[in-house]
């Protein structure tokens, strides 16, 4: 009899056994099939979001060439108007037109940069590599800020040493990048501040541009969210600003393409410096730059006698060392 007993203990042990094996092959089935419909899954997810981010970009693209031929022939006949081309008109109408003209020429560049984004992110941008005197495009951008510049009430000036060589770049990316920085810089920058241009070269070769001024700043948490495409961060006056909040986002990313880096520094109430260089491989060889900086034309408002160490101290000096200010 216990013979019997101990048989039917042993064949329960062994069905139990069996039972837990089963069950345990079962859940470990189980877990692989929801792993694999949740690959699945997340696969097609991520085709679906490459997809509408593709036909988002195509839209934007397309929609941008529609939008571009018509404001640029209101620009035109804007401008015809404003200079009275065909003949006198009412000062109140010159003035109708030069609102036109100015509503058109900022709209003209919210359409170029959603365009210039959506090319980008369909890989239809392209870089059209030239050799660009550093000194000669720097002094030509700076110029077409003047006016603005003298119009908020702002010092600006520009600092670069003598001798600068060549930058191998797309022209037209060149002037958009540091356009885009320059205009950020006096939109955010009260009346009576200052704003600089300054270039050199660091120790590795490599052209550093930094544009420095004294406007109302970032906190360091918003720093990294600005590059985004459409943000829009900041205080009542970053608000109030007018744009696209793509100037960022198109700097960064042509930096990329370039090789080289945006890195921004900023203190609310102190000021902001974007910084973007560009690698050595991309300055044509030549002798080191001379260390006496050569200053363009101010659009003065302030004080002659100011320099970047009003901005920031550790620049007193900053055309002829490679000390890298701090805002």
């Amino acid at each position: 009899m216990s013979f019997v007993f101990a048989s039917i203990d042993r064949k329960g042990s062994l069905l139990a056994h069996y039972t837990q094996r089963m069950g345990a092959l079962v859940d470990r089935r189980l877990s692989q099939v929801a792993l694999e419909a949740a690959r699945k899954e997340a696969e097609l997810s991520a085709r679906n979001a490459v997809a509408a981010s593709r036909a988002k970009s195509e839209f934007l693209a397309n929609m941008s060439h529609e939008l571009h031929t018509p404001l640029s022939s209101i620009i035109g006949f804007a401008e015809m108007m404003e200079r009275e081309v065909k003949g006198a008109m009412p000062p109140v109408y010159r003035d109708y037109a030069k609102n036109i003209l100015d509503s058109g020429r900022q709209l003209l560049a919210v359409v170029d940069d959603v365009l210039d984004l959506s090319q980008i992110e369909t890989g239809t941008y392209a870089i059209a590599e030239t050799e660009i005197d550093i000194a000669e495009a720097l002094t030509g951008i700076f110029r077409l800020a003047q006016g603005r510049a003298a119009q908020a009430g702002l010092y600006l000036q520009a600092r670069m040493p003598t001798g600068l060589p060549r930058l191998t770049a797309d022209a037209r990316a060149f002037k958009q990048i540091v356009s885009n920085l320059l205009s950020n810089a006096i939109k955010y920058t009260r009346a009576g501040g200052r704003i600089y241009v300054l270039a050199s070269l660091t120790p590795e070769r490599e052209l550093s541009l930094r544009v420095v001024d004294t406007g109302v700043g970032m906190k360091e948490s918003e720093l990294a969210r600005i590059v985004l495409p459409f943000e829009r961060l900041g205080e009542a006056m970053t608000r109030k600003q007018q744009g696209a909040g793509l100037g960022l986002t198109l700097v960064d990313t042509l930096m990329r393409m370039h090789g080289g880096t945006l890195v921004l520094q900023s203190k609310v109430g102190v000021g902001t410096m974007a910084t973007v260089t560009f690698p050595a491989r991309r300055l044509a060889a030549a002798a080191p730059a001379d260390n006496a900086p050569a200053d363009t034309a101010s659009a003065e408002t302030g004080p002659g006698d100011t320099s970047p160490a009003d901005i920031v101290p550790s620049a007193a000096h900053d055309a002829d060392t490679n000390a890298a200010p701090q805002p």
